[in-house]
């Protein structure tokens, strides 16, 4: 498990729209788990064993994925596309 913060020591968190951002203060951080990495198809043999992927601990299969510039949680069960969420 896993919280982030950033260097300022605001916390990390997902708001209401699903959307990966800083918190206002140091208070609210969402509590990740690290599991192992969903596109290994796409990173290179000697950076596997250093990639994961980050798990939101309060949704079963629910996973950090950039969206344009965006991070984002989303539900691997609700998307449309499974090929390209494992892929990002």
């Amino acid at each position: 498990m896993i919280q982030i913060y950033a260097k300022s020591g605001r916390a990390v968190k997902v708001n209401t729209s699903d959307e990966v951002s800083l918190s206002v203060d140091d208070q609210g951080a969402t509590t990740f788990m690290l599991v192992s990495c969903r596109s290994l198809s796409t990173v290179s043999v000697s950076l596997r064993a250093h990639c994961v992927s980050l798990m939101d601990v309060r949704g079963t299969d629910w996973y950090i994925r950039h969206r344009g510039s965006d991070l984002r949680v989303e539900s691997e069960n609700l998307t449309d596309d499974l090929p390209l969420f494992q892929l990002e």
